[in-house]
């Protein structure tokens, strides 16, 4: 049972970033495509057995888990069943060609009796020996080996259980059986403390040249334990990821010492059976099984939309091997909504090339294979500037020291010359810093007289228009003036642009992002405020200019955009070509809202840090937005663990499939600005394309700026859709 990798987290000479992470099904048998198997003893999924389950009974998940691998030189998926009205000796393993998923005929099943179930989980080893185990409470736990397809298996493990501990409901198999090195591992639920068990080969005194499983096996870890569902993947490089319906998963090291657990809002708590796919760059990529469970129901729904279900297989990027910085990568289709109420699945994965196959099983919704595609893509190697406390060289303009003075910046071409501004300010003082944008080089300062004490800050944030104008706003709060100004050269003074008398408790100017062409007056100016959790997202026009025919100006009366229930100053929101807007502030995931102001949806857990803001429309690829966004350090560097919350202070670049943002993606990941403490968020981010590169301009308070240039980003991720 293997896995996936996908994009690669970079340091400070590399930018993390794949080609587009594709998922193709192969075949499906499932609700969710009204071809739930029937299988050939006459019974249905999850009702094995000629005899018709009585009405109103719940299917009891007599199908819970499957192997797959090569027997005999034929790509197989073994699936394990049990009768309904007889669980306890009626045994059947069902064979399926794992090309096309058409039924092939069953294992013989003789001789295989005894414990609680004569049936509970296995795999296929490297050599094509099927080994599955019964499930056994104060019995006796047996494994069984299969040779082949025909021949009747032989019980390789017997181990009575003691008290009254329960193994068997999950497995996990690897190494090679001929060779000696298969190892058997099994996680027991009991007085809520789950022991890990192995049972590993030794020579086989009767046969010279063989091997034979310990019947003793080794106690690996203990973990506090809430089902039966609990479950071990082994990591090569030694230690285990665990999880376990209604947690986190956790990784443990070869001593099974805890080394921290996968982020609350990453890992969906009804999950079970991880697994690791590989490691590529130092990330390992890790697969688990999502199910879905409506405590309130105790009868399948299909009526409910299938987009809202579970039982379908997420996979996750583990930077580095720390668990606690888990990124979502992708999630396969769901395969139904039949309540799952045990969360039973499988889940079984094979690396081909860059790609991997998933398999998965679900006990209610019915099993399913696919492929992700470009999941070992390796990184896109870069060689731009960046200006920061870590690397040394932070921003400064003489002694001013520009990373610690502003919260945000602007960039773009002004007057023929490629430029970054970085304005600071208070309310008695302020100065726009300019610095090269191929270099990073410091290049002076912008003439900001006329530039009024008004406001709590003088200059705040801004950005350069499509035809080179940089436009800058104050920070204006409960009675003050929201003013906007803008410059036409580095030289000149600039002219006010908007000045707009705020009421109540308003707050403007912590960020804005504009867009247009100032000459042809198609400019807008976008800020938010944060009023008693609610913000509104207002919007600056331009109007003809009734002084001067031809020209345009602002209208210093704004319409409003849209409304969102807000948490922080740093939320910005930005439009989205045709319609509607992406948005995003601290505390809260990318959300979408559609032109009329509704909201269509929200990032699923995993995809969006939540301390992440500055949100940026990059460009549409086919009917996909691409856009990015800021994610931030909020932690210390000296607490207890070091490692929680370092790898931070960069950018994400999202793709989302058909304007879902539901189904929203990471495809790239800029190296990190550093880790010195950012509490508040104050960054900022400019994305543009250049030919086929994609060009990322990013600020940090605290750590410094960077520009990165993803050649042929374009070409990389060009593709139409995530799931097919």
């Amino acid at each position: 049972m293997k896995k996936t990798t996908l994009f690669l987290f970079a340091l400070f000479v590399t930018f993390s970033m794949t080609a587009q992470v594709v998922v193709e099904t192969k075949w499906s048998f499932s609700l969710a495509g009204d071809n739930l198997p029937v299988l050939p003893n006459g019974g249905t999924w999850s009702n094995i057995g000629p005899t018709p389950r009585p009405a109103g009974t719940v299917p009891s998940g007599s199908t819970r888990n499957f192997a797959v691998g090569t027997m005999g030189g034929n790509e197989r998926v073994f699936i394990f069943t049990r009768r309904w009205e007889d669980p306890v000796t009626y045994t059947v393993v069902e064979i399926y060609n794992a090309i096309t998923g058409a039924h092939v005929g069953q294992m013989n099943t003789t001789g295989v009796s005894g414990g609680t179930l004569t049936i509970g989980d296995g795999d296929v080893t490297e050599d094509g020996k099927l080994l599955m185990s019964n499930l056994a409470v104060k019995a006796t736990f047996k494994v069984y080996m299969w040779e082949n397809e025909t021949a009747a298996p032989k019980a390789v493990i017997n181990f009575t259980i003691p008290g009254t501990q329960r193994y068997g409901d999950k497995l996990f198999v690897e190494g090679n059986y001929s060779t000696g090195t298969a190892k058997v591992y099994a996680t027991n639920k009991a007085a809520i403390v789950d022991s890990v068990l192995c049972w590993s080969m030794i020579p086989d005194a009767a046969n010279p040249g063989q091997f034979v499983f310990n019947q003793i096996p080794t106690g690996m870890l203990k973990v506090a334990g809430l089902s039966a569902q609990s479950n071990i993947t082994t990591i090569p490089s030694g230690g285990f990821y665990y999880k376990e319906s209604g947690k986190t998963i956790v990784k443990y090291d070869e001593n099974g010492v805890h080394k921290g657990v996968s982020p609350d809002n990453v890992v969906r708590l009804l999950g079970t059976t991880p697994r690791f796919v590989g490691t590529e760059g130092g990330d390992d990529v890790v697969a688990y099984f999502r199910y879905y469970h409506d405590k309130s129901k105790k009868d399948p729904f299909p009526d409910a939309p299938i987009a809202e279900a579970e039982d379908r297989v997420e996979l996750l990027r583990i930077p580095g091997g720390d668990i606690t910085l888990a990124q979502s990568i992708i999630i396969t289709p769901s395969l139904g909504r039949a309540n799952n109420v045990n969360g039973w699945g499988d889940v079984v994965t094979k690396r081909v090339g860059n790609d991997v196959e998933v398999y998965v099983i679900s006990g209610y919704n019915g099993f399913a294979k696919y492929l992700v595609k470009n999941v070992f893509v390796p990184p896109v190697s870069l060689a731009n500037w960046s200006r920061t406390v870590a690397g040394e060289n932070p921003p400064t303009a003489g002694e001013a020291n520009v990373h610690v003075l502003a919260r945000n910046f602007a960039a773009g071409m002004f007057n023929g010359k490629d430029r970054i501004f970085a304005p600071y300010s208070n309310k008695t003082a302020a100065d726009v810093y300019i610095f090269d944008a191929g270099t990073g080089a410091y290049a002076g300062n912008l003439n900001v007289e006329g530039v009024a004490a008004l406001g709590t800050a003088r200059l705040s944030d801004g950005d350069v228009t499509e035809d080179g104008k940089l436009l800058l706003s104050n920070l204006a709060r409960n009675a003050e003036i929201f003013q906007v100004y803008k410059w036409e050269n580095e030289s000149a003074a600039p002219e006010l642009v908007i000045d707009h008398q705020l009421s109540g408790t308003e707050r403007y100017g912590d960020k804005v992002l504009i867009t247009g062409n100032y000459k042809t007056g198609t400019a807008k100016v976008y800020a938010t405020t944060k009023e008693k959790k609610y913000a509104d997202v207002k919007c600056w026009s331009m109007i003809a200019d009734p002084a001067k025919p031809g020209t345009y100006k602002f209208d210093n009366t704004p319409t409003n955009a849209f409304n969102v229930y807000g948490f922080a100053t740093q939320s910005t929101a930005c439009p989205i070509p045709g319609g509607g807007f992406y948005y995003k502030e601290v505390g809260m995931p990318i959300s979408k809202y559609d032109a009329a102001g509704d909201s269509v949806g929200e990032t699923n857990s995993g995809v969006a840090r939540f301390h992440g803001t500055a949100i940026r429309y990059v460009y549409k690829d086919g009917n996909d937005d691409i856009i990015a966004y800021f994610r931030f350090r909020v932690t210390k560097g000296d607490e207890a663990d070091p490692h929680k919350d370092v790898d931070q202070e960069y950018v994400d670049i999202l793709r989302v499939p058909n304007g879902d943002i539901s189904e929203a993606r990471v495809i790239a990941s800029t190296p990190s600005l550093g880790a010195v403490q950012n509490l508040n968020g104050w960054s900022d981010l400019v994305v543009r394309k250049a030919g086929n590169d994609l060009e990322v301009f990013y600020y940090s308070v605290n750590n410094g700026f960077a520009k990165h240039t993803i050649e042929n980003f374009l070409t990389l991720t060009s593709t139409k859709s995530v799931i097919n």
